[in-house]
């Protein structure tokens, strides 16, 4: 799977260029130019983030990847270039194809003499899934048959093999759709070290580090903050994103950019170790199952955590697999209310506005009622308070089967300016084709 250097040549460095697509594109910069990193790795997709670029493709042929791609990575390859750092990621989205012209685009529009960009396609599989030609299992056991008319999109979570390939064939960019958020890291440590495709302990360990670094600045402090327990992480708007040193025994210490801001300590890193883990035992990828559960993390020096005893075996024999499914039309309405009696004035409002939509013809398929600032992050579980708040943000939601539906939803949330009382403030509306994401 891994063709490169061997274990004699020096530690690598690869360091983390994004965690997502709002990262703040002058991260990925200094990483290049202050991180002294011989890669640095993209992972700017969620299900959330495929599912609008999917939509944009759909809209536009020639769009569907990052929407920061140029600023953030087009920006980065001729500073890349100059330090011999390799970019690579899954800033390609829904269309990786055009997010690479668009990289190529941007190098010439720069001054770049010579670039080459290897694209990794094969995670679409659409037409393959349409037909029947590849078997899926729907992961809440429900009926795929069901949903097949309504397919939109179908990508699975392809592994670092096809990465490795094409840095192997001296790709200055490699730009990929969806794959497992720590293929780029696994690819770029395999490839550098030339591992063999079953070198499970030493792949699991390369994982380990792709799964720190791809949690960005939550591993340099941001989210390891806590305020009202005095927890705080030092200069945390300057945090950069986190980088590794990798061994050739697959041993890694985690740090930062030097002179930025944030922190890296074993409970930093601790925590996203663990974050999006089911069983710790059997972290799935393309390529390795990690078991976690021996990792020890040891800080060696200030902001330097070390990363060891990771321990693998060999890969699950499906893929993951994400289905695009039209699931209809989102509508939303917000009002603000103050003063005594705000959380009565604001659910009197909600009432009027479920009535009168009911009263258009247009059905709600899911619904949604909350009080931003009384219950809509705890919900049931927010804790009971003598006093009611004096001020309340009403947010009404529904999902509806057609754009018209929608359009009519925010055409009564329109009305909140004239709610019971006072009436709301700062009404916005807001409508959006859905495209749900199945697991499968």
């Amino acid at each position: 799977m891994f063709s490169g250097e061997d274990s004699k040549v020096s530690d690598l460095r690869v360091g983390c260029g994004a965690a997502g697509e709002p990262d703040r594109p002058e991260l990925a910069h200094q990483m290049v130019r202050d991180g002294h990193v011989d890669y640095v790795c993209f992972d700017t997709l969620a299900e959330r983030t495929l599912a609008a670029a999917q939509l944009r493709r759909a809209a536009d042929p020639t769009a569907g990847y990052d929407l920061h791609l140029r600023e953030r990575v087009g920006a980065a390859i001729a500073p890349a270039l100059e330090h011999g750092t390799v970019l690579l990621g899954n800033m390609g989205a829904a269309n990786p194809a055009a997010a690479a012209e668009t990289l190529a685009e941007t190098a010439r529009a720069d001054g770049v003499p010579e670039l080459t960009v290897a694209v990794v396609e094969g995670d679409d599989v659409l037409d393959a899934v349409r037909s029947g030609e590849l078997p899926v299992r729907l992961w809440d056991g429900g009926d795929l048959g069901a949903l097949r008319p309504r397919l939109v999109s179908a990508n699975a979570y392809l592994g670092a093999a096809p990465i490795a390939e094409a840095l192997a064939a001296g790709a200055d960019v490699v730009v990929t759709g969806r794959g497992a958020d720590v293929a780029p890291y696994l690819a770029a440590i395999g490839h550098r070290y030339g591992w063999a495709p079953d070198d499970w302990d030493r792949l699991a360990a390369a994982a380990a580090v792709g799964h720190l670094l791809e949690c960005g600045r939550c591993v340099t402090g941001t989210c390891y903050e806590e305020p009202a327990f005095g927890r705080l992480a030092p200069d945390p708007g300057h945090a950069s994103l986190p980088l590794a040193t990798v061994a050739p025994d697959g041993t890694a210490v985690i740090s930062k950019v030097p002179g930025s801001g944030g922190l890296v300590t074993r409970g930093s890193c601790a925590e996203q170790l663990l974050h999006e883990i089911g069983d710790p035992a059997r972290y799935l990828t393309p390529d390795v199952t990690l078991d976690m559960t021996a990792i020890e993390l040891t800080e060696v020096a200030p902001d330097h955590v070390r990363v060891s005893g990771a321990r693998g075996g060999p890969p699950p024999d499906e893929l993951k697999l994400l289905l695009g499914i039209d699931e209809g039309w989102f509508a939303e309405g917000e009002a603000s209310f103050a003063g005594p009696g705000a959380v009565a004035k604001a659910r009197r409002a909600a009432a009027i506005v479920r009535d009168r939509f009911a009263a258009t013809g247009h059905a709600a398929l899911d619904a949604r009622e909350d009080l931003i600032g009384l219950d809509s992050v705890l919900g049931p579980a927010t804790p009971a308070t003598a006093a009611e708040p004096w001020e309340v943000r009403l947010r009404l939601a529904v999902r509806v089967a057609d754009a018209e539906s929608a359009a009519a939803f925010a055409l009564e949330c329109e009305d909140l300016w004239w709610a019971p009382g006072v009436g709301g403030g700062g009404v916005r509306t807001a409508t959006r084709p859905v495209l749900g994401m199945h697991a499968a």
